[in-house]
């Protein structure tokens, strides 16, 4: 398999946007489009579904935050209002811009160790993956595609980013999906 380097944040740029990220705030959720009871919270990870509704900290992938900061990455006016389904342990968010869908993933495990063995498999099945290393990665197991896909681990759940539809006048999807994948890092850390 061949591994394209995807170019990476200046070091300097990685540090002063994971700072900027880690001292905003974010609301959890007010309501989630996915009928059910919600999950009770996992003391030490916050993440913890059930077979009916995903935990809290998944469902902050579809709230005003995150749609506040695509509509800033894009440069749009209006905030885009995205669908959302639950299906065999993954809450998904698909955001319908312009120019394609903007999906939003999380997939909730029994632990630390079963998100990052799946996130080491995920990085398999992509021929353009490599991981995230140094600043950039936050501290977590995570990487990026050439082609617009983020994917970091964190407790015992897996985030994914896919912006390969999109085609952001100002970044490349891959930069998008860092930035959005960041952003909900930051909420989930701020709602410990």
């Amino acid at each position: 398999m061949i591994r394209r380097r995807t170019p990476p944040i200046p070091p300097l740029a990685a540090l002063v946007l994971s700072g900027a990220l880690l001292l905003t705030g974010c609301a959890a959720p007010a309501s989630s489009a996915t009928p059910g009871a919600p999950a009770a919270a996992d003391a030490a990870s916050g993440h913890h579904t059930t077979a009916d509704a995903p935990s809290e900290a998944a469902r902050m992938i579809c709230s005003p935050e995150i749609r506040e900061s695509i509509a800033a990455a894009l440069g749009i006016d209006e905030t885009p209002e995205p669908t959302d389904t639950f299906t065999n342990g993954v809450y998904t968010c698909t955001y319908p811009l312009a120019e394609g869908d903007l999906v939003l993933s999380v997939m909730e495990m029994d632990d630390a160790a079963a998100a990052e063995a799946h996130t080491a498999e995920l990085l398999g099945s992509f021929d353009s993956a490599e991981e995230i290393t140094g600043l950039e990665n936050l501290g977590l197991p995570a990487f990026r595609t050439d082609d617009g896909v983020v994917v970091f681990a964190k407790d015992d759940a897996m985030l994914q980013v896919d912006a390969r539809n999109t085609s952001p006048a100002s970044l490349s999807p891959s930069a998008l999906a860092y930035r959005i994948a960041t952003n909900v890092l930051a909420c989930w850390k701020a709602h410990h």
